[in-house]
């Protein structure tokens, strides 16, 4: 495996594998994640919770899944179109950002983080860090006085 890292092309491939990786890996963990939290809500309200698709609801996440993909996006008339856009692609950008300098294990010597960066704590932060702008710019975006200010209020 270490042979891949003898030429910059297959060094190319092993990052952008990881990437992959990573993100399905993340993807789906939040979506079991939303699950468990909605089965778990539904046992404290004592009802049954996401129990119709598939067995114990496990399919519930593709079934949402496809019912997003599909769903109109509904851009109001009076927005700021691209910043309208733009604002959530940020908040998921810095998400899957921070995930890439995280070190996550050593396999003989191919190492499973995406950048070997001396200072991957600091791009942490940093990358955290930008949801502060994808917040702002959603309530920029939308040329409501209420929804900036609300906007301001969750940015500080």
């Amino acid at each position: 495996m270490s042979d891949l890292y003898a030429n910059a092309i297959g060094h190319w491939v092993v990052v952008v594998v990881a990437m992959l990786i990573l993100f399905f890996v993340v993807l789906t963990a939040t979506a079991y994640t939303v699950w468990f939290e909605r089965v778990a809500l539904g046992r404290i309200q004592r009802r049954p919770g996401p129990n119709r698709v598939g067995p114990f609801g496990l399919l519930q996440l593709a079934a949402d899944g496809i019912k997003a993909a599909f769903k109109e996006s509904i851009v109001p008339t009076k927005t700021e179109h691209v910043l309208f856009v733009v604002a959530p692609c940020i908040a998921v950008a810095a998400a899957f950002l921070s995930w890439a300098v995280i070190p996550i294990g050593l396999w003989y010597n191919v190492t499973y983080w995406i950048a070997d960066i001396n200072i991957g704590i600091l791009l942490v932060f940093a990358f955290s860090s930008l949801n502060v702008y994808a917040i702002f710019l959603g309530g920029y975006a939308s040329n409501n006085k209420y929804s900036l200010l609300g906007g301001m209020r969750a940015a500080a």
